[in-house]
């Protein structure tokens, strides 16, 4: 914006308006605004490029109303009715914006339209998106009577959960009778609030599709009693926007408890009765949230 086509920092406000009639096409054909937020600390920013238009701009506006882990939905407006509305994405790695979102399976609305829709749950949309990347997501609208117009904003998405680490505690102990906790400590995500959900899996190994999982919690550990054999744990931590992150896969090993071997077979088998009953009261916390 000077005279050097070098940077012009503003005043620290929440809006901000510039006057650029003076600036000329030739030597600028676009201008990229960019904010940088502060606080405690934090620091965080965003950047937006606008093209200049030489003669009528239509007035074009996009915002994003919502963000999940399946899907990012952003929604333009014009004041010109008789425009056509062209949706635009770019950002690293992304060469092929136009068949991106003309492909259902990444874009269920196409790249035209006043509502764009990417489906980041797909397959195509996790190899063509990097999490933690940053794109640029352009609207620009064209009118006979209005003329040109474009705006565009900004889609991060979100990196998953990390840094942290969930274990069982203890490893080791008896069937029916040692309370087990997993407890989960230093997980860190730029979505917050964090939930965790606990999976337990009989065998020699860990398989998240066949695990018993608890349902979602902002509880960060959760204690459990289990029969005699071999199992693993594991934590799901997801964040606001439903990234999640597997924890590490630790052994439980529960024998069977050295009093209930020497005991008669009729006490063994009251003791037994009354441990399963108090392992299955426990143990149908699996499943629902705490």
């Amino acid at each position: 914006l000077l005279s050097s086509r070098g940077v012009l920092a503003l005043p620290s406000t929440n809006e901000i308006r510039v006057d650029l009639s003076a600036l000329s096409l030739a030597a600028s054909p676009g201008v990229a605004f960019t904010v940088v937020v502060t606080k405690s600390g934090r620091v965080a920013e965003a950047s937006v490029t606008l093209p200049l238009e030489d003669g009528p701009v239509a007035s074009v506006s996009v915002s994003r109303k919502s963000i999940s882990a399946a899907r990012v939905v952003f929604e333009g407006t014009t004041d010109a009715g008789d425009a056509t509305l062209a949706w635009a994405i770019s950002g690293s790695g992304l060469t092929t914006s136009s068949t991106l979102l003309a492909t259902k399976a990444f874009s269920p609305t196409g790249a035209s339209g006043t509502s764009l829709v990417i489906n980041l749950a797909s397959a195509l949309s996790q190899a063509s998106l990097t999490p933690g990347a940053s794109y640029t997501i352009t609207l620009r609208v064209v009118s006979p009577t209005s003329g040109s117009g474009a705006t565009a904003t900004e889609l991060t998405l979100a990196l998953p959960p990390s840094g942290g680490l969930c274990s069982p505690f203890p490893s080791a102990g008896d069937a029916y009778t040692t309370e087990f906790t997993q407890a989960c400590g230093s997980w860190a995500s730029e979505e917050l609030p964090l939930e965790y959900s606990f999976g337990i899996e009989a065998g020699f190994s860990f398989n998240a599709a066949t695990a018993a999982w608890t349902a979602p919690s902002y509880a960060t550990a959760f204690s459990f009693i289990l029969a005699d054999g071999s199992y693993f744990a594991a934590v799901r931590i997801s964040n606001a926007l439903g990234g999640h992150t597997l924890s590490n896969q630790a052994p439980i090993t529960v024998s069977v408890a050295a009093a209930s071997q020497n005991a008669s077979a009729a006490d063994a088998e009251e003791s037994g009765f009354l441990n399963a009953k108090v392992a299955l009261d426990r143990m149908v916390a699996l499943g629902k949230k705490s």
